[in-house]
């Protein structure tokens, strides 16, 4: 403490010794800060854990295409190999449709002419992404053109008509 006999002040000496205080105090809630992110992040479960991130990284494809394509808002049709089959939904059918519509905003992700919320479209939307989570896909009908297959289960067409 040798600084301390250099102030001759009192008042001077109290603000030095606060001050190194303060310092201290600082540093060590900062050190507590690092720490405890470090631990809460190590705890953090693995990214392909996350239902919604691994859709994010699924879509990515199937978002850069349409934006290529020059479309980069509206409605996009939702096809399974059910609809392909004409049999109903599966309950995870329409999981994979709700998020569907939670990582392709600002597009609208359309089952038949419905979308998850709000009312009807009265028109096909141009594009149509083929959802085939559970298998390989089936063969398209006619109607549609393979626009891009990024090879993970999705596929996006595009209908015949609007070429």
């Amino acid at each position: 403490m040798r600084f301390i006999h250099f102030v001759r002040n009192r008042s001077a000496r109290v603000t030095c010794i606060f001050n190194y205080a303060l310092t201290a105090i600082l540093v060590v809630f900062a050190y507590w800060n690092i720490w405890v992110y470090v631990h809460n992040v190590a705890n953090y479960p693995p990214r392909q854990l996350n239902d919604l991130l691994v859709s994010e990284e699924r879509y990515r494809p199937i978002r850069w295409a349409l934006i290529n394509a020059g479309y980069r808002h509206g409605p996009v049709r939702l096809l399974t190999r059910r609809d392909i089959q004409g049999v109903p939904w599966t309950d995870e059918d329409k999981v994979h449709w709700a998020i569907s519509q939670y990582v392709m905003v600002p597009w609208i992700v359309l089952l038949d002419r419905r979308p998850v919320t709000g009312p009807e479209f009265s028109a096909e939307p141009p594009f149509v992404i083929g959802d085939f989570w559970d298998g390989e896909p089936p063969p398209m009908p006619a109607e549609f053109v393979l626009e891009h297959n990024p090879g993970n289960g999705l596929i996006l067409y595009r209908r015949k008509t609007d070429r």
